[in-house]
């Protein structure tokens, strides 16, 4: 076997990696409950601002986006702060 292949084994609540020379790494599942606690949190934390573009629009400002690297998000988030500036 080679030292870089592994093999998973689902135990219970915990899936266990073992790499080669007998190496294991125990990494704990996402469960449902946790997705619902980051449900939870993200609704009374965050509200949620929709805006409706022309598909032209919002196709030319995802790809200069993610041509530059910056995620859609920081964009609009700066320019709410900027207006809230003003």
């Amino acid at each position: 076997m080679d030292s870089l292949e592994r093999r998973s084994f689902n135990l219970s609540s915990r899936s266990l990696y073992q790499f080669g020379g007998g190496a294991t790494i125990a990494e704990k599942r996402k469960t449902k409950t946790s997705t619902e606690v980051k449900a939870r949190y993200n609704q009374k934390v965050y509200d949620v601002i929709s805006v409706r573009v022309p598909k032209e629009t919002a196709a030319a400002f995802k790809d200069k986006s993610a041509a530059e690297g910056v995620p859609q998000a920081q964009i609009i988030k700066a320019a709410i702060e900027e207006y809230l500036k003003q």
